[in-house]
């Protein structure tokens, strides 16, 4: 976004790129650990992969919150410009 474009409703492009990102990195975990299980030894499912579900959901949504953030304040992002 640049110049004169303004978001209507920025909560909810915040709400949408943290939960978006939640997903993104839990669904990422679901299909190594799916990959494992069925191509990769079927040694069956590890349950200590589940105490690793809430820490990828944590990392998606500050992805998430990243992604806003650059969205927002347009060509200028304090995470990425020198």
């Amino acid at each position: 976004m640049t110049g004169s474009e303004q978001d209507r409703n920025p909560l909810r492009s915040l709400l949408i790129s943290v939960f978006a990102g939640g997903v993104i990195f839990v669904g990422g975990l679901f299909l190594v650990q799916v990959f494992l299980e069925h191509y990769a030894g079927g040694a069956g499912i590890d349950s200590s992969f589940a105490e690793f579900y809430p820490l990828m959901a944590v990392l998606g949504a500050m992805w998430g919150f990243s992604r806003w953030w650059s969205y927002e304040q347009g060509e200028y992002n304090p995470f990425h410009s020198h």
